[in-house]
Order: structure tokens, then C-alpha cells, then sequence
């Protein structure tokens, strides 16, 4: 495991600051800002990554384990038994264990690609220099945040994704606005388009590209993968402690024990929600279960997921199109961020607040967000729906102005008055 904070959201959320500082610069003389020239240092910005890196791993995380009572091997762990691992050669022996290895970049089966060669997240937060162009396969979240990031940083960026919109897990309507917003900023946007293949032609990487109207080509000098992970059991040898997994992942009840009696795992491992809070909220979770016999169940029906790209995406719950198909009666209340006056201040008029509400009883379904400080209002929402809350009484809350959260409770506020109508109407 750690990719989070080696490999992944922590260096990546660096650049992103870095990308949104650039964009801030560049738009600020429309507040009277002014400065003679705004650039790049990009081996500077790396430098201050390291340092963030640094920060939460290495040596002081070593200190916190010392603190504790905790031994650290460093190497490989293979499984000789259900109570037995061997690391560098020493084998070490336990009543129970927790894996927590974490999951790797998918790679896709596409004819040339290891020949011609690419990089995933892994190797783009630690590039030593930027492309001047770069195809990006894969539009989920890990995708379109380096999409951003790159095109912030003045290289030629192509989004490719072979599903019919950007970020396939969240609200249809949250996406198609968000790959309006990422193709005004100039990035090339594909989609519904299959890779079948990857050759290299005149010094540049060239991508066969296959969608409902034929095949075509496009250029470039890198090639990112971001197709989504794969579970790390490499070496492991689960099959020889009795643990069995799928494609997914290892297998786990709802304590997070695996099949073998004595042995839990938590986070990417197990294959369900691959964000850092859910790994934390799991290990947690097996921590209790296996050492201090508790019984908790793990329990995901609300999680906040966040895309951290400009504007931000959010959500909790159910989308629109997954309340409809569980034969919800759905109703929606919507907020765009136009009419706030926190957006007039700011200048960042784009966005919008979308709530899915049971029109049975009024409690909430699910909520979406695209917009500034999305992945902090999504925590509103999620407390709601976690306490039962009705749309009712969160539009009754009063918000402060002007204030982005004022979405919410107007989001809210128009279920309300649309409900209201209906019942003056009838």
C-alpha cells in the first residue's frame, strides 16, 4: 500500500495547486492584479513535492512506528501458511494478520504499447521534465486531474476514454458540464473511443483510435495510462494461508475477514471503494476486528468521493439515472453556481449543485457537485443523509452569504417551493 501519499493524492493535489495558482495568476488583472510575467519553474515545483512527500513518510513515519511498539520489515512478504510470512528471508510468524498492499495502475492489453512504452501516475509525478504533448487514456478521476494538470502547465494534452463521458461513476449531468469545462480550457476531449493500437511514426507516439465512425489517429510524445488499478498480490502467495480472491480483489466478509479465519485485509486490496477514507475507515475497521474481537460491520453505503480537478467534482449517494433505475420516485433540486453572489465575487461562475431526493418521504438520495469547493460541500450533504435529515429541514438551515454553501440550501430550497406548487396546483 502508500500510494497515497507517495505515488498518488498527496504529490498529485501538489500540482494541482501549483496548475490552479497558474490559472489564478493568469485571470488576475481582471481584479486590477497585475504582474509583469507569470512562468513556470516545473524542477522547482517537483522540489517542493519531495518535500510534502517527505513530510508525511520516510523517516517520520518510522518515528510514529518506534513510538508505538511497531516492527517495520522492509521487503517483500510471501506466505508460507496461514500463520507464517517470509520477509528477506526471515520468516516471521503471527496468531493474525492484515494485508494491506494496496492496488498498481491497470495496464490495458493494447497491441504496442509495451514496445513503444508509456507512463502511469506513478512515473508523472516524479518526471524530471514535461512533454511537449501527451495522450491520456483514461478519463476517470486519475485521468482528468492530469489532464488539467498538464494543459496548466503548457503541454498538449488529449483525453481519451472509451465510456460516453468523462468520470463514468458520477451524475450524467455533472460530467457532460465538466467536459465542457475541461475542453474550454483547451484540452482535446475524446470520447466513446476504443485504443487498438500503439506504434511510433516520425519520433512520435501515434495512438489508432476506433469509435462508431471508423478509426483515426492522434499524435503524441507521451503516453499516460490511467484505466484504473488492479489489486497488488504479486509474490503474495494468498492461495498457500487460504485466501482467495477474484478480479477485484481478495475476498472479504463484512468484517473484512478474509476466507482464511485468522487473516483481514483492508483498502484497495479488497476491491470496493478505492479512496484513501475508505482504506482508512478499513483499517480501522480489521484493525478492531482482529485485535480487539469486536463484530463492527463495514458500512459504505455513504462515502464522499472528490475528483479534484477545476472546477471540483463531488458526490454522495445515488446519481440521478441510479434513483431512477431503483424505482425511486425521484425528484431533483438544482443550484447552479451563476447565481450566487460568492461567484460574482470570486469570478467563478461555473458550477452546480444537484440534489436526488425520494419524493415519498423527502429524504435525501444522493447529491453532485461541480464547483468551487466541491469536495468540502459534499460533507454537508453527506451528514444530512447520514442523520436521516429530510430536503425539508436542510433547507431550512440557514447558510451564511455570501458563502459557495448557500448552493446547497437553495439546491435544497427548490425541492421544497417545486413541492409546494405541485400540492397548490392539485
Amino acid at each position: 500500500g502508500g500510494d497515497c501519499p507517495n505515488r498518488a493524492c498527496v504529490p498529485t493535489k501538489v500540482l494541482l495547486q501549483a496548475a490552479g495558482l497558474l490559472k489564478s495568476a493568469r485571470r488576475a488583472e481582471d481584479f486590477g492584479v497585475f504582474s509583469e510575467r507569470v512562468t513556470l519553474d516545473f524542477s522547482k515545483l517537483m522540489e517542493r513535492k519531495d518535500r510534502v512527500v517527505n513530510l508525511l513518510t520516510g523517516e517520520r513515519l518510522k518515528r510514529v512506528l518506534d513510538q508505538r511498539g511497531i516492527s517495520l520489515f522492509a521487503g517483500r512478504a510471501v506466505f508460507k501458511s496461514d500463520s507464517e510470512i517470509e520477509v528477506n528471508g526471515k520468516t516471521i510468524s503471527a496468531e493474525k494478520f492484515i494485508i494491506a498492499t494496496g492496488s498498481k495502475p491497470r495496464i490495458p492489453p493494447v497491441q504496442g504499447l509495451q514496445e513503444v512504452g508509456y507512463i502511469t501516475s506513478n512515473e508523472a509525478v516524479s518526471l524530471k521534465e514535461l512533454p511537449a504533448s501527451i495522450a491520456i487514456i483514461g478519463a476517470g478521476s486519475v485521468g482528468v486531474e492530469f489532464a488539467q494538470i498538464f494543459s496548466s502547465f503548457g503541454v498538449k494534452t488529449i483525453l481519451i476514454e472509451v465510456g460516453d463521458r468523462l468520470l463514468l461513476n458520477e451524475d450524467d449531468e455533472i460530467s457532460e458540464l465538466l467536459k465542457n469545462y475541461v475542453s474550454e480550457e483547451g484540452v482535446d476531449v475524446i470520447i466513446g473511443a476504443q485504443v487498438e493500437s500503439v506504434a511510433v511514426k516520425d519520433n512520435r507516439k501515434m495512438i489508432t483510435l476506433a469509435d462508431s465512425s471508423g478509426t483515426r489517429t492522434v499524435f503524441a510524445d507521451e503516453i499516460m495510462i490511467a484505466a484504473g488499478r488492479d489489486p497488488s498480490v504479486d509474490g503474495l502467495i494468498l492461495e498457500a494461508a487460504g485466501v482467495e480472491l477474484d478480479a477485484h480483489g481478495i475476498l472479504v466478509d463484512d468484517y473484512l475477514r478474509t476466507t482464511a479465519e485468522n487473516i483481514w485485509a483492508c483498502g484497495d486490496i479488497t476491491g470496493k471503494l478505492l479512496y484513501t477514507h475508505v482504506a482508512t475507515y478499513q483499517g480501522d475497521l480489521a484493525g478492531y476486528n482482529a485485535f480487539e474481537d469486536r463484530h463492527d460491520k463495514e458500512d459504505l453505503s455513504i462515502v464522499p468521493r472528490v475528483t479534484f480537478c477545476d472546477p471540483e467534482v463531488a458526490g454522495v449517494g445515488l446519481t440521478e439515472g441510479e434513483a431512477r433505475k431503483q424505482g425511486f420516485n425521484v425528484v431533483v433540486g438544482r443550484m447552479p453556481n451563476r447565481y450566487l453572489g460568492k461567484s460574482l465575487i470570486t469570478g467563478e461562475r461555473r458550477g452546480l449543485v444537484k440534489l436526488i431526493i425520494d419524493g415519498t418521504n423527502q429524504r435525501i438520495l444522493g447529491g453532485h457537485i461541480v464547483g468551487t469547493q466541491a469536495s468540502e460541500l459534499v460533507h454537508e450533504i453527506a451528514v444530512a443523509m447520514k442523520s436521516g435529515m429530510t430536503v425539508e429541514t436542510l433547507a431550512e438551515v440557514i447558510h451564511a452569504y455570501p458563502s459557495m454553501a448557500e448552493g446547497v440550501e437553495a439546491a435544497a430550497a427548490s425541492v421544497v417551493m417545486k413541492e409546494t406548487e405541485e400540492e397548490r396546483a392539485a
